[in-house]
């Protein structure tokens, strides 16, 4: 193995270690985060612009004053494994959000392979990936502080694509 190898998986680890202590400490409950008044579109701009510096082609469409309460911190995290999961799996990812009623709705599109039917709610749960490597975490914390927020994520396919 090369030192360039184990630098890779040390850094693999040390993810891995991360987002177990996050999910461990989101299943506690620790650290609650109160829910404030939040910009939604500076949350989204910041998240795409992040995503931007490590490589990923991302574009938004949100109104300008969408303000929506919610633990920003939390819903940054979540988002955040969204469009990481978008960038792993395709070139191009599209955000957006719209006021629907009484509540908003955050699509994260891209144009990835898709993900089978049958696997799309076992990938919502924790320690389950379909990624050789991939800690099955990700899409779980997501759908947890999402479902903390009252709200839900729902996986589909888009016509030829994710």
């Amino acid at each position: 193995m090369t030192p360039e190898d184990m630098r890779d998986m040390e850094g693999d680890i040390e993810e891995m270690e991360k987002l177990i202590g996050i999910y461990l400490s989101f299943a506690r409950g620790e650290g609650a985060e109160q829910a404030l008044p939040t910009d939604l579109p500076i949350l989204l701009a910041d998240l795409c612009t992040d995503a931007r510096r490590a490589g990923a082609a991302v574009s938004l469409s949100v109104p300008e004053d969408l303000i929506v309460t919610l633990r920003p911190e939390a819903m940054r995290r979540a988002l955040m494994n969204l469009i990481d999961n978008g960038q792993r799996h395709a070139s191009q990812i599209w955000v957006s959000a719209a006021r629907s009623g009484t509540s908003v709705q955050i699509l994260i599109d891209d144009n990835g392979p898709g993900i089978p039917a049958q696997k799309r709610e076992t990938l919502l749960r924790a320690f389950e990936s379909d990624q050789p490597g991939g800690t099955g975490l990700g899409l779980a914390i997501a759908h947890d502080i999402v479902i903390a927020h009252g709200g839900r994520i729902t996986l589909l396919d888009r016509p030829g694509a994710g």
